[in-house]
């Protein structure tokens, strides 16, 4: 179930996701979304693969991995959707395909992209919900305000400051969802750096953070 020729390495990250067949709701209640972060969170320890960031919404999923070891992020993925699948066919009693087709990844390769895709996923909710306090995303980890096991650190250590990343997040539009590009920043917005450290540009030319 792994994406068409995209090549896993260890210290690679990536951004995997997937949509439920039709659009329709993959999750269907809470013990579905904590089942499927359990199983994110036992095969990542498994394999050595860390998670950076993550976001559930009712039709899709978005996670931020690193891949520590040597075991390949399709190996876990692999495992988690076919736990998945399983449990929750079996669960709401349903037949055939759940997904749409296989999981789409894309490597991370330069911090610019990993920062961007960081801030799409934690903004996913925000047309629906106070992405502060959104229950199934990692950004409250991001934010101090919860437990979990995402690792904010690597893209944290982006950013001039806890701050600047928030109103990286926080400030201009919400990407629209599937719009090709749109998580990795090309909808407007614009980032620059200094002493390596990210921070973004608004269109009034100030620096926020």
């Amino acid at each position: 179930m792994a994406s068409v020729k995209q090549r896993f390495f260890r210290g690679g990250i990536y951004h995997l996701y997937n949509r439920g067949n039709h659009r329709e709701h993959v999750f269907r209640d809470n013990d579905d979304r904590k089942f499927f972060l359990s199983k994110v969170d036992e095969y990542c320890d498994r394999d050595r693969i860390t998670v950076l960031a993550y976001c559930l919404m009712d039709n899709h999923f978005h996670l931020l991995l690193r891949q520590d070891g040597f075991a390949k992020v399709s190996a876990m993925m692999r495992s988690l959707m076919t736990s998945y699948v399983k449990r929750s066919n079996s669960k709401h009693g349903l037949v055939g395909r759940l997904f749409q087709g296989p999981y789409q990844s894309r490597w991370m390769n330069t911090d610019e992209r990993l920062a961007f895709a960081s801030r799409y996923i934690h903004r996913n909710p925000a047309k629906f919900a106070d992405i502060r306090t959104y229950r199934w995303s990692s950004y409250r980890q991001y934010l101090g305000a919860a437990p979990g096991m995402a690792d904010p650190g690597p893209v944290l250590a982006l950013f001039e400051s806890e701050g600047s990343y928030t109103m990286f997040v926080e400030s201009g539009p919400t990407p629209e969802i599937g719009r090709r590009g749109a998580e990795y920043g090309q909808w407007g917005d614009r980032v620059g750096s200094t002493g390596g450290k990210f921070f973004l540009v608004q269109s009034s030319g100030r620096i926020a953070g």
